[in-house]
């Protein structure tokens, strides 16, 4: 059995690799996470937005002190990494990995170590 540690240096090691062979996607995708910071929007809506299909999901956790015209303009910006050509890439490397959080993953896109989003109860 895999621990969640080796999980997520296995999700930086796959993070690693999917930089150098997909350099545009992993901009873009540094661009979204670091966008959905700066926002103060939860990991977890930027997750649900590039990998559930369930509009209902999406909706109930959409932000709500976010003006609507902002979040349109958002999930535009989202809609745009997913048509990347290498997005299935990343797609697939995600759902190996389906009960680490959105936010671990996301974080160490922006440069977060594993043992740091391991032991941050806070981003959990």
């Amino acid at each position: 059995m895999i621990s969640e540690m080796e999980k997520l240096q296995q999700i930086k090691t796959n993070l690693s690799q999917l930089q150098v062979h997909s350099p545009d996607l992993y901009l873009k995708l540094e661009y979204i996470a670091s966008l959905t910071r700066q926002l103060s929007i939860h990991y977890k809506y930027l997750g649900l937005l590039m990998f559930s299909e369930d509009s209902y999901v999406i909706q109930e956790n959409r932000p709500t002190l976010i003006r609507d015209s902002v979040l349109s303009l958002y999930e535009q910006e989202v809609e745009k990494v997913k048509s990347n050509e290498a997005f299935n890439d990343f797609y697939g490397m995600i759902q190996k990995f389906q009960d680490i959080a959105y936010s671990q993953v996301f974080l160490i896109i922006l440069g977060a170590e594993p043992s740091f989003v391991f032991h941050n109860t806070i981003i959990k």
